[in-house]
C-alpha cells in the first residue's frame, strides 16, 4: 500500500475548487492510499506471483467550519491497469440540507465505470484510444426530517437509474500515483 501527500492526477485542477463559508476547500496537508498492490486475487498468494494493482485518486475534498468536519472528496477514481477499468464516484458532498446538514456526503451522485473493449494483445500494446463500454449508474436519496425536524433521516437509493453505451475513449495507462 502506497500513501501520499499528492492526492490527485490532475494538480492544475486544484485551484478551479472554491468554497464558501462555511465550507473550506481544502489545498494539502491530507495523506491518503494512492496504490494498493494485491496478491489476494491468487489461490497461492506467495511473493512471486505478481501482485494486482490498483490505483486512486482523489479530487476537490472539503470541510465544514461549523462542526460537521471533513465533508470527503467530490470525486474519487479507481484505475486498474491489468482489466483495464476505470470507476468513478462523484459525491455531492457539498449539498446542504436546512444550510446545514450534508445528509449525501457519503454516498455516490453517480458511479461511472469505463471498461475499454481489447483483447489481451491490446491490453499488451495499451493503445492511447479504444472503444469502450460505459455504464453510470445516477442515485437520489431521500432526505427525511424526523421528530419535528431534529434529526434527518437518508434513505439511499430512492431512485436509482443505469445508463449503459459505447463510446471511444482516451487511455492514459501511465499513473502518477506512485
Amino acid at each position: 500500500m502506497t500513501y501520499s501527500s499528492s492526492w490527485t492526477d490532475h494538480p492544475e485542477k486544484t485551484g478551479a475548487y472554491t468554497c464558501t463559508y462555511p465550507l473550506v476547500c481544502r489545498r494539502r496537508g491530507m495523506v491518503v492510499v494512492r496504490r494498493v498492490d494485491s496478491r489476494a486475487h491468487w489461490l497461492d498468494p506467495a511473493p512471486g506471483n505478481a501482485a494486482r494493482t490498483l490505483f486512486y485518486s482523489y479530487e476537490d475534498p472539503v470541510t465544514d467550519l461549523r462542526g460537521r468536519g471533513a465533508l470527503g472528496f467530490g470525486t474519487f477514481r479507481i484505475w486498474d491497469p491489468q482489466r483495464p477499468l476505470e470507476t468513478v464516484m462523484a459525491y455531492p458532498h457539498r449539498q446542504q440540507v436546512d444550510g446545514r446538514y450534508y445528509p449525501s456526503a457519503s454516498r455516490p451522485a453517480t458511479v461511472t465505470t469505463v471498461v475499454p473493449i481489447l483483447t489481451r494483445a491490446q491490453v499488451g500494446v495499451a493503445p492511447p484510444t479504444a472503444t469502450a463500454r460505459v455504464t453510470r449508474t445516477y442515485n437520489t436519496d431521500e432526505t427525511r426530517k424526523l421528530h419535528n425536524g431534529t434529526v434527518y433521516a437518508v434513505f439511499g437509493g430512492a431512485y436509482s437509474q443505469t445508463k449503459e453505451w459505447q463510446q471511444t475513449t482516451s487511455i492514459e495507462w501511465a499513473t502518477t500515483a506512485t
